[in-house]
């Protein structure tokens, strides 16, 4: 993540300065529809693409640089987070917010303070409680999605990144850029009760449907790793090889962005640094084709019908619509500065 320049602001400040600052433009009003919410970092805000039309809807101004954004089951409420910029030239934010967007009228719900640099956000399958990972910080925070607090404390390690539920919600995994590991936890009572140890820090990944293989991607490698959860085996997928004069994007990134298909017979990988993303068929990882996308591809969504694609490229300020049928990028939109982390929401 990109580190702003910054004098430093404490907590009090910040939370007046962001309630100011979360203004919200409306959204026009129709019947329940798939939404793509997309924070953008550096213009610090959130755009709204409607998944049909493949149209800017609308768009929320959040005034500090975001981070990551996911919807609720019901399609409600959107929950995103920010990190408060401290100024420290050789280190990571260690301050953040969360917040809520109520999806029917987009503005501002609730506003709440994180004590370290928030990561990827996970709902809860009741929608109850936001699970908030803290990069810098050895904790998990539980967020009440009512009342827009902190309810609970989970331990958890310095480095904590991606989190993914499972699908029945019993289980929280998390990746770990530091610890280079995988943590399970127990959504139940906040324990770890399964560590899996990777070769490299832990970034994007995606559990199967029956909680049986995880697809994770790492930093410093050109591919994806698929680990059997019973037997723990592990196989490596190598993408198309990238031209020579291509090495790396930052924080050994090379690789970013990954996503099972609604009707689990494809995965999606972004070759990041080389602009394209390789689709697979399941569960036999045949590779189908690969479509050229923008540049620096960083987040990869599919629609319910599992038909269209949408990923976001930080580096070309935009987000590639992809015919799955066809494996060819049929649109691409403007979506503010260095877009990343977003989601489909079936809003109501």
């Amino acid at each position: 993540m990109r580190i702003v320049s910054a004098g430093w602001l404490d907590i009090p400040a910040i939370m007046g300065c962001a309630l100011l600052s979360l203004m919200a433009f409306p959204l026009r009003s129709a019947s329940a529809r798939e939404l793509l919410y997309i924070e953008a970092e550096r213009s610090k805000d959130i755009h709204i693409v409607d998944a049909h039309t493949l149209e800017e809807v609308g768009r929320v101004e959040i005034g500090q640089p975001t981070d990551d954004i996911v919807g609720s089951p019901d399609g409600k409420f959107a929950f995103g987070n920010a990190v408060i910029p401290s100024g420290n030239p050789i280190g990571y934010p260690d301050a953040g917010i969360v917040y809520c967007i109520g999806t029917a009228t987009n503005k501002i719900l609730w506003t709440v303070a994180i004590p370290g640099m928030p990561q990827h956000l996970t709902v809860s399958k009741d929608g109850r409680r936001l699970f908030v990972p803290a990069f810098d910080k050895n904790y998990v925070y539980v967020v009440d999605t009512a009342a827009g607090r902190i309810v609970d404390t989970w331990f958890g390690a310095l480095g904590n990144h991606g989190s993914e539920l499972s699908s029945d919600g019993k289980h929280l995994y998390l990746g770990n850029m530091v610890m280079n590991r995988i943590y399970v936890y127990d959504t139940g009572t906040g324990q770890v009760v399964q560590t899996y140890v990777t070769r490299d820090a832990v970034r994007p990944f995606k559990i199967d449907s029956e909680e049986k293989r995880i697809y994770y991607q790492l930093s410093n490698f050109h591919g994806f790793e698929v680990r059997d959860l019973e037997s723990g085996r592990i196989e490596v997928v190598d993408l198309p090889k990238m031209p020579p004069e291509i090495h790396g994007g930052d924080y050994g990134t090379v690789d970013h962005g990954l996503a099972i298909t609604p009707d689990g017979r494809k995965i999606l990988a972004a070759g990041s640094v080389a602009g394209y993303v390789a689709v697979y068929s399941l569960p036999s990882l045949q590779l189908l084709g690969t479509v050229p996308v923008g540049q620096d591809a960083n987040w990869i969504r599919v629609s319910a019908d599992s038909k269209i694609a949408f990923v976001t490229n930080r580096g070309s300020n935009d987000l590639s619509v992809i015919d799955l049928d066809a494996l060819k990028e049929i649109k691409r939109i403007p979506v503010g500065k260095r877009p990343a982390r977003f989601d489909i929401i079936d809003v109501k």
